[in-house]
C-alpha cells in the first residue's frame, strides 16, 4: 500500500498536480486559540452513553483476559483482570491526546 501511495505521489508530481507551496508557507506551530476561548459543556446523555460504552469495553476486556488465560494456563487471574481493566481505562483517557 505504501508503494502505491508513493508511486501515485510520484506520478502526480510529474504531472504538476501537486504543489507544496502552502506547506512551505505555513507556520509549523499554531496553538488552537479559538478552542481556548470556548468553555466546555457537559451533557448528561453524553456522559451516560460514555459510561455504558466503557462498561461494555470492561466486559469485553474481562472476557478476553479470561479466554487468553484458559489457553495460556496462567494463574492469578483476578490480579490480571484488575490490571487489564486499569490499562484499558488509561488507554481510553490517553486516546484523545494521541490524535494531536
Amino acid at each position: 500500500m505504501l508503494a502505491g501511495i508513493l508511486f501515485g505521489l510520484f506520478l502526480f508530481l510529474l504531472q504538476g498536480k501537486i504543489s507544496f507551496r502552502l506547506v512551505l508557507e505555513s507556520s509549523w506551530f499554531c496553538p488552537p486559540i479559538a478552542l481556548l476561548r470556548v468553555r466546555p459543556t457537559f451533557s448528561l446523555p453524553a456522559i451516560l452513553s460514555l459510561i455504558c460504552t466503557y462498561l461494555a469495553v470492561m466486559i469485553n476486556t474481562v472476557g478476553s483476559i479470561q479466554g487468553t488465560s484458559e489457553v495460556v494456563g496462567k494463574e492469578d487471574l483476578e490480579d490480571r483482570i484488575h490490571r487489564g481493566i486499569g490499562m484499558t481505562g488509561v488507554g481510553g483517557w490517553l486516546r484523545p491526546f494521541s490524535e494531536w
